[in-house]
């Protein structure tokens, strides 16, 4: 085959997802379906974000839409209404903005709409398949979430999602209403970028990959914990005794790991007699220089000899009253 017509060839491929998890972090590679070697994009997020902003949004709201799409969608393949198919593939892209499940689910779906012209049954199945989540999302989130605070939330149900897990589904769940149910899932294990041979995941379901996400904790052994700070979920990849999240906020702000440690902190302190003198002192020094008592070369010197007493003093070298005693002289 000519250059021309591989380079046709690959541009009329589909282009398809993967994703896997390694180590404190999730990855999802696009590539086209007859090159999976050669990467489209990749994009890459901390451990079960996707998952937990997917959580976060509102899908209450959406429901009706959801509907609407869903419908549209999959009446294409024999009815050929494209201008709903049309309109359901332009809310979808609309909703991929505001998050990567939706993003997959677009480019699977509108893939699957012009395959649907020579190919309708087998669209049909796909479409059917794909938009499962569409048909009852509040159900579906209801299930997530329950599993997240009964399975793997470690202040609720243990630091052993296993055994929390083993308790819960020993059982036939069946059709349990409240149970989350779990489904056999396209996996390879494949050597990634990382270095290391881990699960991949090949779908563009949006349950699949939440059912992904949840087996994954569960066989590492990963928790959540609502973070003290902001009350979001976030993943326990580190220490598990770990009470503020590191998760990415808005621009500019601090992640809760600093600000939230540093709250906690100043609060231990606030009842310090220690710390109060010298915040006190250095405080009240500080305004000097405003004042024109004291230059800052002044203040300087100063701040470096009160920083070692006080540490003197929180070594037992010194006493409290001694160290007041040595603040006071000006």
């Amino acid at each position: 085959m000519s250059f021309f017509g591989e380079l046709k060839r690959y541009l009329d491929a589909d282009t398809l997802c993967r994703m896997y998890y390694c180590g404190d972090h999730e990855v999802f590679e696009f590539y086209k379906e007859c090159d999976k070697d050669s990467l489209v994009s990749r994009r890459e997020f901390p451990f079960l974000e996707s998952l937990l902003l997917f959580l976060e949004m509102d899908h209450m709201s959406d429901y009706s839409l959801f509907f609407q799409i869903e419908s549209d969608l999959i009446s294409y393949p024999f009815y050929k209404e494209k201008q709903s198919a049309e309109n359901a593939l332009r809310e979808l892209q609309e909703l991929s903005k505001n998050h990567i499940y939706y993003e997959i689910l677009h480019l699977a779906c509108s893939q699957e709409i012009k395959r649907a012209d020579y190919c309708p049954n087998q669209s049909l199945q796909e479409l059917q398949h794909l938009l499962q989540f569409f048909q009852n999302s509040n159900m579906y989130i209801f299930h997530t979430t329950e599993f997240l605070e009964t399975v793997l939330d470690v202040d609720r149900a243990g630091r052993s999602p296993q055994c929390q897990m083993r308790k819960k589904y020993e059982h036939d769940v069946g059709d349990d209403d409240y149970m989350f149910h779990f489904r056999p899932i396209p996996i390879s294990y494949e050597l990634v970028r990382e270095g290391e041979i881990v699960p991949v995941l090949y779908s563009s379901n949006i349950l699949e990959l939440i059912d992904f996400a949840l087996r994954t904790c569960v066989e590492r052994g990963i928790t959540v914990r609502c973070c003290k700070c902001c009350g979001r979920y976030f993943a326990q990849t580190g220490r598990v005794s770990a009470e503020y999240c590191s998760r990415p906020t808005a621009e500019g702000q601090k992640v809760c790991r600093e600000s939230g440690a540093f709250q906690k902190w100043t609060m231990k302190q606030r009842d310090d007699p220690l710390y109060k003198a010298y915040r006190k002192e250095y405080k009240r020094r500080f305004a000097w220089i405003k004042a024109g008592r004291i230059t800052s070369k002044a203040f300087y010197n100063w701040s470096k000899q009160v920083r070692e007493k006080y540490n003197k003093c929180r070594q037992g070298q010194m006493t409290l009253e001694e160290f007041q005693a040595w603040l006071a002289i000006e």
